[in-house]
């Protein structure tokens, strides 16, 4: 029976219906009924659709890895990947390529395996041997933004000029924010960006914008002496770079660096450089800026350009700039974490949000088995082993760790590293559990100084055996210790160690360690018995999994590395390297900047009724929390102005009289009480006098005098 009127009547022209056709009613080696047979030219029609097509076209829709000839070897593999990223993707916009289940991509690790970057993988097989990039499930959520990492109590400074109508904002750094960024216009500056959502949510005030970043700089020549200001500004007085920015007397100073530091990054002239605009003596307004940090983000895997398609030099910026982010949030600095944001978009991970699983003993490793006793080396350090979690990290290549473990004999100190940091003194990132004082006292090093951050206990320090917990996730540290329980309850053995049982916490803090891959150890005070009983790694730069067993958080990309870098000067600037165009500054700087709360308060009425918290804490301002409203309380209470205590509002401003105080919290709410128009201050200095006299037989008399 003949289908040629068929095929004609769908659509399929009559030479092409006729072959068709005749294959089929000759069974041909090429017949569509055949086994192997071509159906490319078979004519499909979609239901509800009004046209039909050929089975080939409509195939084409949905391209995969697989139809580019892999081979399951590498070379096959990275051959046919290269094609159907240059098959599929546009000229400058991402497309989709599935990956069949099941499929493994298997990559060289090639310049030109990296720089096929305009595709985004769907599908549920794998990808092997990618920088920074991995198939993704299909059931993968896209990015949600992360809480604000700017908020009114990093605001100080800025709150108290916008009061006036005016906000100084400057800029200190590289490139990212500089005016030759491969920008096509300002309008595509990040910071314009940054003074547009200040102005939006402070309305009526004005911003005054002091860029002075410089492309090409690193913290150490923002630090040192020797570094002029941007050229493009006048320097009458030959000032260095960070004297030129104090000039200028900001209210907020952005400080972004990290893309040209790597792992040469200089821990210690960052220091420096927060010390010094730290310092109001720096600043002929005597006021001190509120710093912000810029995390930086990671440039194209694509691009040959100091080496930025290579995982040293990927990592060596992710060293610094974790480090920039967990040093913020230790000291309780605001920042811009451009990092995480772009991680999440265009990797499909957050290194913020991070799980462990357990690595699985080898016999042939340091941890041979579970439970079991581990070597130790000459200098007594358990180094940790070549052997992998389930998801394919290795304990000796992770960023992130914990570490339950037992001393069977007394031991004189536990040292742990936190991060690749290495140097000699304090200038390394260590870990110390020591005794001091005859108890436990853990102490942590920041890259540059020692003892930074330190706990004592009243725990004595253990004369035998001593179990502990050691972990190392994100920014926290944390040390636990078994100090058993006095109820009967049983805590040895592998389970109840592991999960904590009869564990004390003796540090919990947010430290200052360095980002980046590298081999942890535990070092003890001498050649001791050690047994382990549970090792947990992750590793946040590499992406283990299209789906969810994945060290960080896993996402589905919203954009490619390509998209975000792609150069065309006629058009949205960009680098092809590091430097976005106009689109990547959309799609990654902008959002973040626009997530913070720049907002202020510029005015405020209370209730006197109302305002008396039994926590003795008052929230103003805007989030702002001020200490002891109780002394405060006592303090206007004893001013004659104000007649009585929870009586209604004054219709004028009352003025606060008497003697000024002299307790900082009560002085600071004095002053900001006036600022925003609650009262006025009208209090009188006092000032003391004082002398102390020792006596041959060592009394100390004084004298005061009061004027």
């Amino acid at each position: 029976m003949s289908d040629f009127k068929t095929f004609v009547a769908l659509g399929m022209p009559a030479p092409l219906a006729k072959e068709v056709d005749k294959g089929i009613q000759n069974g041909g080696a090429n017949a569509v009924q055949k086994d192997g047979g071509d159906a490319s030219n078979t004519v499909v029609k979609a239901e509800g659709a009004l046209v039909a097509r050929v089975a080939s076209a409509r195939a084409a829709d949905a391209l995969h890895v697989n139809d580019f000839g892999l081979t399951g070897t590498i070379n096959g593999d990275t051959a046919a990947f290269i094609a159907a990223d240059a098959a599929v993707a546009g000229v400058s916009e991402a497309a989709v390529v599935g990956i069949a289940p099941g499929t493994t991509v298997t990559g060289d690790e090639s310049a030109a395996l990296f720089a096929a970057n305009r595709t985004i993988v769907k599908g549920h097989g794998e990808l092997k041997n990618f920088l920074r990039k991995q198939a993704n499930r299909d059931y993968l959520p896209t990015p949600w933004m992360f809480a604000p990492t700017v908020t009114a109590r990093h605001l100080n400074q800025t709150r108290a000029a916008a009061v006036t109508g005016t906000i100084r904002v400057a800029v200190m750094g590289d490139s990212i924010f500089n005016r030759g960024s491969n920008i096509i216009s300002q309008a595509a500056m990040p910071v314009q960006v940054m003074i547009d959502e200040i102005e939006k949510q402070n309305p009526g005030v004005k911003v005054q914008i002091f860029d002075y970043s410089i492309a090409g700089k690193n913290w150490n020549d923002m630090w040192a002496d020797s570094s002029a200001p941007p050229p493009w500004y006048d320097n009458a007085n030959n000032l260095n770079w960070k004297q030129f920015v104090a000039v200028a007397n900001p209210d907020l100073l952005l400080l972004y660096s990290g893309g040209n530091d790597g792992y040469g990054f200089n821990v210690s002239a960052m220091q420096n450089l927060v010390k010094y605009f730290q310092t109001a003596a720096n600043f002929s307004s005597g006021n001190i800026p509120d710093l912000i940090f810029g995390i930086t983000y990671q440039p194209s895997v694509a691009s040959p350009v100091v080496n930025y398609n290579t995982a040293d030099e990927q990592n060596g910026i992710l060293y610094c700039s974790t480090y920039v982010r967990n040093y913020a949030i230790t000291y309780g600095y605001g920042y811009l974490d451009f990092a995480r944001w772009h991680a999440m978009c265009r990797d499909g991970i957050d290194p913020r949000e991070i799980a462990m699983p357990a690595v699985q003993p080898n016999s042939g490793t340091t941890f041979p088995a579970l439970d079991g006793s581990v070597p130790l080396d000459v200098n007594n350090k358990w180094i940790f082993p070549e052997a992998k979690t389930k998801n394919g990290v290795s304990a000796d290549n992770c960023t992130d760790w914990i570490a339950a473990f037992t001393v069977e004999t007394a031991n004189a100190s536990i040292i742990a590293p936190m991060s690749a940091k290495s140097g000699n003194g304090d200038a390394v990132n260590n870990l110390f559990i020591i005794p001091r004082n005859g108890n436990i006292y853990v102490s942590i090093q920041d890259g540059v100084n020692g003892d930074v951050i330190s706990e004592q206990t009243n725990i004595p320090w253990p004369t035998g055996q001593s179990v502990w917990t050691v972990m190392l996730q994100g920014g926290r540290a944390v040390v636990w210790y078994q100090t058993g329980l006095t109820n009967g309850w049983s805590v040895s053995g592998q389970d109840n160690i592991r999960m904590g049982m009869g564990m004390t916490m003796v540090f919990d803090h947010q430290v200052p360690r360095f980002g980046g891959p590298y081999t942890p150890y535990i070092q003890f005070g001498g050649t001791v018995p050690v047994s382990v009983q549970i090792l947990c790694v992750g590793d946040v730069t590499n992406i283990q999994s299209s789906g969810n067993r994945c060290t960080a958080q896993r996402f589905s990309p919203i954009v490619s590395d390509y998209e975000l870098y792609v150069q065309d000067d006629s058009d949205a600037g960009g680098s092809g390297a590091y430097h976005m165009n106009a689109y990547g500054v959309r799609m990654i700087l902008a959002p973040v900047i626009r997530a913070q709360q720049w907002g202020v308060v510029t005015s405020m009425t209370a209730n006197l009724n109302t305002i008396n918290p039994s926590n003795e804490w008052l929230d103003v301002l805007g989030g702002v929390q001020a200490e002891k409203w109780g002394k405060f309380k006592d303090y206007v209470q004893s001013q004659k102005s104000i007649t009585q205590w929870g009586a209604s509002a004054l219709t004028a401003q009352p003025s606060i009289t008497g003697a000024a105080p002299t307790d900082p919290i009560v002085k600071q709410l004095l002053s900001l009480g006036a600022a925003y128009g609650l009262w006025t201050d009208g209090t009188t200095s006092t000032t003391t006098t004082s002398s102390s006299t020792v006596t041959s037989g060592g009394t100390v008399t004084s004298s005061t005098t009061n004027g």
